[in-house]
């Protein structure tokens, strides 16, 4: 159920290993308008192999939150860590794999190319057992010789997720992976993510503007608040896994969707 105020402590299937811990996170952007605070007094944690959503308004800084944790941004006041050390210091190991809304697709290279190369930027042999692996684990291994302008969008976007996961990260960020697809082939990724995701469990937090995404992938959701972004409540899914088709049509399903939007949109949201 949802609390009123989040606390940073870890409680979910994957135990009480240390997975994402953020406490009291702050951003301030400094223009030459003025200083800008995206977020303040975020803290969240999660244990390792958690699959983790955060909603929440547009601007409420929910990607400056995965930025962060990317080690894409380094400038912030508070604490964040990653199974125990400084995102910056993870990204460096290249234990962190990163899918974003649009695919980021090589164009010049094939589908498999894509796939090889954060080997090639690790500076590591490709381990084509594991691309091979992942291609049939996608529905991509008759297109591996394709080029991403002959795939369809979720064609795209299942490569991207593969190349996310090549390397067998430790940590999955999500940032919209879906939000650019048709809903019918919206649906059909998140069940096909939810299958990625369970044979291998990496820690993942996912930013996502649709509610019924967040609850069906996932173990909790972060509800945030406008601009300047902080957490507005935690919802822990009571929902049991694997979720399929029918778990859509429950009225667990739609009833736990409802109590999430009122959070977002209720009158105490801001």
């Amino acid at each position: 159920m949802a609390t009123d105020r989040p606390t940073p402590v870890p409680t979910s299937p994957g135990g009480n290993a240390p997975g994402v811990q953020v406490n009291d996170l702050e951003k301030v952007f400094h223009t030459r308008s003025g200083d800008v605070t995206a977020l303040t007094d975020v803290s969240f944690a999660m244990s390792r192999g958690d699959f983790v959503s955060i909603i929440g308004p547009s601007g409420c800084g929910k990607s400056t939150v995965m930025r962060v944790l990317g080690g894409l941004d380094t400038e912030f006041s508070g604490t964040a860590t990653i199974h125990g050390q400084s995102p910056d210091a993870v990204r460096r190991a290249h234990r962190v794999g990163v899918a974003f809304q649009d695919s980021a697709m090589m164009p010049w290279r094939t589908v498999r190319g894509n796939l090889e190369l954060p080997y090639k930027i690790a500076g590591e042999t490709v381990d084509t057992s594991r691309v091979d692996e992942l291609l049939e684990l996608v529905g991509l291994s008759n297109f591996a010789k394709a080029y991403p302008s002959q795939l369809s969008g979720g064609m795209r976007q299942r490569a991207s997720i593969a190349r996310a996961l090549v390397r067998t990260p430790e940590v999955l960020l999500l940032d919209e992976p879906f939000g650019a697809l048709d809903d019918v082939t919206r649906q059909r990724m998140n069940f096909e993510l939810q299958d990625i995701w369970l044979a291998s469990q990496p820690t993942t937090l996912m930013v996502t503007h649709s509610i019924p995404e967040a609850v069906l992938l996932s173990d909790r959701v972060i509800v945030m608040s406008g601009r300047p972004g902080t957490i507005a409540a935690v919802y822990e899914v009571p929902i049991p896994r694997p979720r399929t088709a029918e778990t859509l049509r429950s009225p667990e399903f739609h009833r736990v969707v409802d109590e999430i939007s009122d959070i977002l949109f209720g009158e105490d949201a801001q």
